[in-house]
């Protein structure tokens, strides 16, 4: 039987209307609907040729264990960013801010009934396993936020109004400050228990760049000569141009490493 997608005109959106989610397009409808019932809001974004978007797809959306969940304590919306791109722009904003750093595509924001969000992934697998960028797996983290939020959890609440506050300023303050000797030993110790020294990098698959730890590590290496950020970087950006992320043609990297060792890349090209 097909969901509510069925009537509408993107092809994306046409590829889950078999889903055994009971998805809603973007609208008011939706919205109201989670108010209404005290539900979690879920929105996906996605793209028709996008490749880890059919993954979530056939991993999550049609397996049944995850649809319950999701029909039972969310209201879901699926979005296709070619034919919204002002809300993918706005959600790539969110997960920007709750995760340090870039998204990607299938993006899967986690909404309180009001729709203010409180959680930002990307592909997130149904089980959870040791590794995974997002940690915990579609179907332990969707019990966990339903119950939250059926409970009226209120440091979730408390957190997401937060998170909607400061989106909703028109313009971030903004002043220069000193660097301080503490934040330059912190950021380097969070950096070396992320990394990953057999490949470089701070993650295991799939594998993003990571350009504005990069960029930090360059930064740091210059103004204090430091012999740790410069390895880790030289390695990283070495190990990145002999793999498959790297574009012998027309230079450049591709957005991510599908595996650890930088060997397949995925489709997009990056700006890095």
């Amino acid at each position: 039987m097909s969901n509510r997608l069925e009537k509408e005109d993107s092809p994306y959106l046409q590829q889950h209307k078999n889903n055994p989610v009971d998805w809603f397009p973007w609208g008011e409808e939706a919205f109201a609907k989670a108010e209404a019932e005290n539900k979690a809001i879920f929105i996906s974004i996605g793209y028709s040729s996008c490749h880890w978007c059919h993954v979530m797809e056939e991993t999550v959306f049609e397996n049944r264990e995850c649809a319950d969940i999701l029909n039972e304590s969310f209201v879901c919306i699926k979005v296709d960013r070619e034919e919204r791109p002002d809300i993918d722009k706005h959600y790539q904003e969110v997960h920007s801010l709750l995760n340090r750093r870039s998204g990607g595509w299938p993006t899967s924001i986690f909404c309180t009934p009001q729709n203010k969000p409180f959680f930002a992934g990307t592909y997130i697998p149904p089980e959870s396993r040791e590794g995974s960028i997002e940690g915990m797996g579609f179907i332990e983290l969707t019990k966990l936020i339903g119950s939250k939020v059926s409970q009226n959890n209120e440091q979730l609440y408390k957190n997401a109004t937060e998170i909607q506050d400061f989106l909703n300023k028109q313009e971030h303050p903004k002043e220069a400050t000193v660097l301080s000797e503490d934040f330059r030993k912190n950021f380097i110790l969070q950096v070396k228990n992320n990394y990953e020294t057999k490949n470089g990098g701070f993650s295991t698959s799939p594998k993003f760049p990571q350009a504005s730890t990069l960029s930090t590590l360059l930064v740091l290496d210059k103004l204090y000569d430091d012999k740790a950020a410069k390895a880790m970087l030289t390695h990283t950006l070495n190990s990145m141009k002999k793999g498959g992320i790297y574009d012998l043609v027309d230079g450049g990297f591709s957005r991510y490493s599908v595996d650890s060792e930088w060997k397949v890349p995925h489709f997009e090209k990056d700006a890095l």
